[in-house]
């Protein structure tokens, strides 16, 4: 059995094969709706506010229609403009980019090594550097 077309108001089965599932309001152009790619994993929902990006294996959060406040997440990296958190453990041997101590609020942090070409700020205290 098969059809192009089926208008129906709900669709119950317990199996549904298909390549691309969409909302009825769905659009690109307008940032509508959601999809789900069934074949590839790629997903949207929201308008886009949350969607997978299964070319470049990247999920992506944007707060905002006008894409101004992206989060995207890789199996490498977090990616986001600002990063709010009342426990942030960072793992890593590398931070590229300029960091200054105006952009990090202290109070409360920790670490056993400090270290780097050039260390600004306004303050910086504790035992050794």
């Amino acid at each position: 059995m098969g059809a192009d077309f089926i208008n129906a108001g709900v669709v119950s089965g317990s199996q549904i094969v298909g390549g691309i599932i969409y909302s009825d309001n769905y659009s690109i152009k307008d940032r509508l709706g959601s999809y789900i790619n069934l074949d590839t994993g790629e997903f949207s929902f929201g308008g886009g506010s949350l969607r997978y990006d299964n070319d470049n294996k990247k999920l992506i959060i944007s707060s905002d229609a006008a894409n101004s406040n992206i989060t995207e997440v890789n199996e490498e990296w977090l990616k986001t403009t600002s990063v709010y958190a009342r426990n942030l453990v960072v793992n890593s041997a590398k931070i590229d980019g300029q960091l200054t101590a105006g952009q990090i609020n202290t109070e409360g942090l920790i670490a056993e090594n400090i270290s780097g070409t050039t260390i600004t700020g306004k303050v910086i205290n504790g035992g050794s550097l």
